[in-house]
């Protein structure tokens, strides 16, 4: 009796081998598929916990419009521009963001990774009495990339289908549906929290053309990021979404200038302790399993 192994290839189809098998499929360049689901937390710093100023901002801007309220001191943020004629800079207000992210990965070879959004769930904190909440469609996020080697500064992308829930019109709830973005594409950095030390490559972030931070982008993630990340953190992910004309605007909110005109933009600082192994390392978890279980067989067979 030998040990039966199930690995899954790219294809789609599952190969029942041996253990034997299992060691010759090592030696070759079949690619596995590897699915790992990571939960991010967006940052808020403790550093201002409880500080109820709406001039607290922890994302420095060039643009004197972006201001609001930001109690928990988020650094993550959309970014909203009602008229859409305002040009690079024109951001009229900036909801604060709090909430919860998850990402599925599937390795596609090598260092690359197929990334889609699984959960989207974000408090957007206007004002002391407004929200704006950012909330994932059923279609979810689709068609992204992971590109985990340092070479390629592990850059990240990927399209989100979300709508915003606010609380203008008396329901913020999940299934208010005020203002619908439809593969609206998120752009930046996924990187593991070790490399997160002097020596960092030089990132550069400038979403469309809006300088979110005041100083070298490398500079803020080392000086202001990394020491209000909890310290068993594996991943740090930073995106930005240029400004962006939604698909769809609830009519009731014409009246607040919002439209399909408007333009929208986003900053996300999240966090994740969750593991998101290499390719590689599926193929080692197999090996091992067969091992193991030869190992099993074989004291069975000797009792």
């Amino acid at each position: 009796m030998q040990s039966i192994i199930s690995i899954l290839t790219t294809s789609g189809r599952s190969i029942i081998c041996t253990l034997s098998a299992v060691i010759i499929f090592a030696s070759t360049k079949t690619t596995y598929a590897q699915i790992v689901t990571a939960d991010f937390q967006l940052l808020t710093s403790s550093a201002v916990q409880g500080v109820t100023a709406s001039t607290n901002w922890l994302v420095s801007g060039t643009d004197p419009e972006v201001v609001g309220y930001n109690p928990l001191g988020t650094y993550s943020h959309n970014f909203g521009d009602p008229t859409g004629t305002a040009g690079a800079l024109g951001f009229g207000m900036a909801p604060a963001l709090t909430g919860t992210l998850s990402l599925q990965f599937q390795s596609g070879g090598g260092s690359l990774w197929n990334v889609s959004a699984t959960n989207l769930s974000y408090a957007g904190q206007v004002g002391p009495t407004i929200s704006m909440n950012q909330i994932l469609e059923p279609s979810g996020g689709i068609d992204g990339t992971w590109n985990s080697a340092e070479a390629a500064h592990w850059a990240v992308q990927y399209n989100l289908d979300f709508y915003f829930a606010a609380s203008v019109d008396g329901n913020a709830g999940s299934d208010d549906k005020d203002i619908i973005f439809t593969r609206a594409a998120q752009t930046g950095y996924l990187l593991p929290y070790s490399e997160l030390k002097a020596g960092l490559v030089d990132l550069t972030f400038n979403p469309g053309g809006v300088s979110i931070t005041n100083t070298n982008f490398t500079s803020y993630l080392l000086t202001q990021i990394q020491p209000q990340l909890p310290t068993n953190t594996t991943y740090l992910l930073v995106t930005w979404m240029d400004k962006t004309h939604p698909d769809w605007v609830d009519p009731m909110l014409s009246g607040m200038g919002v439209s399909t005109n408007s333009a929208f933009g986003n900053m996300t600082v999240a966090y994740t302790t969750g593991a998101i192994p290499e390719p590689s390392s599926l193929l080692l978890l197999v090996l091992g399993a067969g091992l193991t279980g030869w190992r099993r067989i074989q004291r069975n067979r000797k009792s």
